[in-house]
């Protein structure tokens, strides 16, 4: 007869290795003083994420001046406060590459508080998988790479090297929505819902 296990490593073994060793997001943005703004209104006829089974898809996100930005309160941003915020202007002549680089990164912050909302807690995001993001710039500017990075290394500061490292393509085009510098969509994998949100 066997002895009884005790409760404890292959208990949580489902749920992926990555449960045990990762950091978890939430207290990385905690340790990196790092609070996620509210949620963007709708703008369309379209959602801001969309979830199969263990994947989400999150729609392009535009950049805003998170502290123009009235203090969260859990609802929507109203069309006004998101308008008045917005960050405006073509990389390469009206915005530097440095000034592109941080409106990717509070791109990234909208995205991550979209997330949150769909999933309850980033923790569980298992893996980013593509960030596909958009710079409108000038046609001689070469650097949209480098301005998307302001969204990728928010993650990999959020999300760590394993989960956080993702596929990406960053082109350069000649016009954005609003005359925003960027937009970004994001893709990544979860844990399975349960059935009812399949």
């Amino acid at each position: 007869m066997h002895a009884k296990r005790e409760r404890g490593w292959f208990d949580t073994a489902e749920r992926g290795w990555w449960s045990r060793a990762m950091t978890s997001p939430e207290r990385r943005l905690r340790e990196l003083n790092i609070e996620l703004p509210g949620l963007l209104p709708a703008a369309g006829a379209y959602v801001a994420a969309k979830r199969h089974n263990d994947v989400v898809h999150l729609s392009g996100h535009g950049p805003l001046a998170l502290d123009r930005l009235p203090r969260n309160t859990g609802e929507p941003y109203t069309v006004d406060a998101v308008l008045g915020a917005l960050i405006q202007g073509k990389v390469g002549s009206d915005l530097s590459l440095e000034e592109g680089k941080d409106a990717a990164r509070s791109v990234g912050l909208l995205l991550l508080a979209t997330l949150r909302d769909e999933l309850g807690s980033l923790d569980e995001v298992r893996s980013v998988l593509k960030v596909f993001g958009m710079v409108n710039c000038t046609p001689d500017f070469m650097g949209a790479a480098a301005v998307i990075d302001g969204c990728s290394e928010l993650l990999l500061d959020v999300f760590g090297e394993e989960v956080g490292r993702h596929a990406r393509s960053a082109p350069g085009v000649a016009v954005l929505p609003f005359n925003v510098p960027v937009v970004i969509e994001m893709i990544v994998a979860t844990d399975p819902p349960p059935p009812s949100h399949r």
